[in-house]
Formats: C-alpha cells, structure tokens, sequence
C-alpha cells in the first residue's frame, strides 16, 4: 500500500504550528495562576532558642 506524502507533510506541519502556539496560552495562564495564588504565599522562617535560622 502506497502512502502519499501530503498528509504526513501535513501532520508535521500542523504539529509544528501547535507547538509554537500552546506555550503562548500556556505561559498567559501561568501569568494568571500567579496572580490568583501570590495573595496567599507565605514565607514562614524557623528559628532555634539561640535565635539561629533553621533552614
């Protein structure tokens, strides 16, 4: 059985285009997700009885 070239072409270069256009959105929606979580981070600093940091 013999496969035209075309539609591999065409699946490559679908891939391709994919690829450059997912990490945009995916990078718009990381941007979003911090702004929704940096009111909620919190640092927390553990001292011992000598006032030394423990990490």
């Amino acid at each position: 059985m013999k496969t035209s070239f075309l539609p591999a072409f065409t699946r490559i270069v679908v891939l391709l285009i994919v690829s450059q256009v997912l990490p945009v959105s995916a990078e718009e929606a990381l941007t979003e997700l911090v702004k929704k979580v940096q009111p909620s981070v919190v640092l927390i600093l553990t001292y011992d009885s000598s006032g030394e940091s423990l990490g």
